[in-house]
């Protein structure tokens, strides 16, 4: 009889142990909002002078930039080093001539960057 209830439990459980594996796939796969146009690589992060540089360009952060993980998780501006690919949207400040990071993704190393 014990073997019995424990075949049950087992095939019960079976399908909650299984969501965490195939939510994995789409961790990698992040569904990005559609004013995300632009794409790169960080070079820099000079975080105490609100910038970063993505693909030799020299953006500016503002208090109001959304920095995010690939699953839209809000994190800290620190997580975007050297090498992480990100997506992004700017806004140009005509003043200053630079790009404003509106919203910063910080992407997966095998994520695939459009060209």
């Amino acid at each position: 009889m014990k073997i019995l209830d424990f075949i049950r439990a087992t095939l019960f459980l079976a399908p909650t142990l299984l969501i965490p594996v195939t939510g994995v796939a789409t961790e990698n796969r992040p569904t990005l909002p559609a004013e995300i146009v632009n794409f790169g690589i960080v070079d820099e992060l000079r975080a105490r002078n609100m910038e970063i540089i993505i693909n030799d360009t020299l953006l500016k952060l503002s208090a109001g930039s959304r920095i995010k993980n690939a699953q839209g998780t809000p994190i800290p501006v620190s997580f975007a080093r050297k090498g992480t690919k990100a997506a992004y949207s700017v806004k140009h400040d005509n003043r200053s001539g630079y790009g404003i990071i509106i919203e910063l993704w910080l992407l997966p190393a095998d994520y695939n960057l459009p060209q």
